[in-house]
C-alpha cells in the first residue's frame, strides 16, 4: 500500500500538523504464545499492543520419565570361621591340663597334665580305656579279667575265650566257660535245663550237668574250683599240675590219665566202667554180659577195697545190676553216678 503525503492545511486560528497513520492490527488479535518446551513450558511470548488482549500462556512441557533402579548389587564373600575358644579341645587322645580343657571328654585330676579321652572311655595308665569292654581295666583300672572277656564292665566269657576256663555265674556260683557262656562243668549240681550246663545235658530240675557221660570214646574232667576238660579215652584225663587245672592225658605223651572211662557207653562189650583207687576204667566181665561182674572182681577179698560200678543216670536200671539203681552220689563238690 502507498503512503500518503503529509497536507498541511492553514486554519487562521491554529495549526494542526496530521502525520501519516500507522495501520494497527485487528482489535481483540492476542500475541503470539510461546514455543513449547522439551522438558518445561518456556515463557509465554510478549503480549500484543496495549490495545491487544493479553497473549496466551505456553503449554505446559511433558512430564519427564522416572529413572531406572541401580543393579543389584554383589553378595559378599563369607567370612572365615573363628578359631576356637579356650577349652575347644577335642577328644582326641591329646594332652591337656585339666578336665575343662577336654571338650565332651575326660583327664587326669583337675590341675595335673593328662590326656583328653572320648565319650566314654577314662584315662588309665595314660591310655584311653573302655572300661566296660577292656579286658586288662574291666569295670576299674587295673582290673583284669585273665582269660575272661569283659563286658559291661563285668568279667566273664566271650567267643574268644577258652572252654573250660573258669568263671563265676549269677550268686556267685562256680562255673566254666563253654561255647562262649558261663555254664555248669560236669557232675556240678545246679541245673534246671541242658542250657545251664556243658554239652550232655542235665539230669532235671535241680539236677546235675551229665557231661560225656552219654558220649563214647569220650571222658570230661571237672576241677572242684569249675575248671573242666573234655579228652578222648585214648588219653583220659586227671586234675593238672596246678589246683584248678584238668588236663587230657597224665602230662606226659606216653601214658593215660587217670579217668579213662565215665559211663558204660565209653567200655567195650562185656566190660564195666569201674571206680578204684588208680582211677576209673574199663575193666573186663569174668562173667560176659553180667554187669558189674568186672568191678567185683577187681579184688576178690571182700574186705578189701571194693570197686564202684559207674552207670547212666539217664538208663538208671540197663546199667546197673538186678536190685541195684543208678543214684547220684555227692560229695566233695561233684557227683559221681554209681549203681547202689
Amino acid at each position: 500500500m502507498s503512503k500518503l503525503c503529509a497536507v498541511v492545511v492553514v486554519i487562521p486560528l491554529a495549526f494542526t500538523s496530521l502525520a501519516c497513520p500507522t495501520r494497527l492490527p485487528p482489535d481483540g488479535d492476542g500475541g503470539l504464545g510461546g514455543s513449547v518446551g522439551a522438558t518445561g513450558g518456556q515463557t509465554g511470548g510478549a503480549g500484543g499492543q496495549t490495545t491487544g488482549g493479553v497473549g496466551a500462556g505456553g503449554a505446559g512441557g511433558a512430564a519427564g520419565v522416572p529413572g531406572s533402579g541401580g543393579a543389584s548389587g554383589v553378595s559378599g564373600t563369607a567370612g572365615a570361621s573363628g578359631t576356637a575358644g579356650s577349652g575347644g579341645k577335642t577328644a582326641d587322645g591329646g594332652s591337656c591340663t585339666n578336665s575343662q580343657e577336654c571338650q565332651n571328654g575326660n583327664c587326669a585330676e583337675s590341675g595335673s597334665m593328662g590326656i583328653c579321652c572320648p565319650v566314654n572311655y577314662v584315662n588309665c595308665g595314660g591310655s584311653c580305656v573302655d572300661l566296660q569292654s577292656n579286658a586288662n581295666n574291666c569295670g576299674t583300672c587295673g582290673s583284669s579279667c585273665g582269660n575272661l572277656g569283659c563286658s559291661s564292665g563285668q568279667c566273664g566269657c566271650t567267643a574268644s575265650t577258652p572252654n573250660g576256663t573258669l568263671c563265676i555265674r549269677p550268686g556267685q556260683t562256680r562255673g566254666t566257660c563253654w561255647g562262649g557262656a558261663c555254664v555248669l562243668p560236669a557232675y556240678f549240681p545246679g541245673c534246671n535245663t541242658a542250657d545251664d550246663c556243658v554239652p550232655g545235658g542235665c539230669t532235671g530240675p535241680g539236677g546235675y550237668c551229665l557231661g560225656t557221660v552219654d558220649v563214647p570214646g569220650e571222658v570230661s574232667c571237672t576241677a572242684g574250683e569249675g575248671s573242666y576238660i573234655v579228652c578222648p579215652t585214648s588219653q583220659g584225663c586227671l586234675p593238672g599240675p596246678y589246683v584248678g587245672q584238668v588236663q587230657c592225658g597224665n602230662g606226659t605223651a606216653t601214658e593215660t590219665g587217670d579217668i579213662t572211662c565215665d559211663g558204660p557207653s565209653d567200655c567195650p562189650a562185656n566190660s564195666d566202667c569201674c571206680v578204684e583207687p588208680a582211677g576209673q576204667h574199663c575193666l573186663a566181665q569174668p562173667q560176659p554180659g553180667v554187669i558189674g561182674s568186672g568191678c567185683a572182681a577187681f579184688d576178690s577179698n571182700p574186705n578189701g577195697p571194693q570197686a564202684g560200678i559207674v552207670c547212666d543216670p539217664l538208663n538208671p536200671v540197663t546199667t546197673c545190676p538186678a536190685g541195684k539203681s543208678c543214684v547220684s552220689d555227692f560229695g566233695g563238690g561233684q557227683v559221681a553216678f554209681l549203681c547202689q
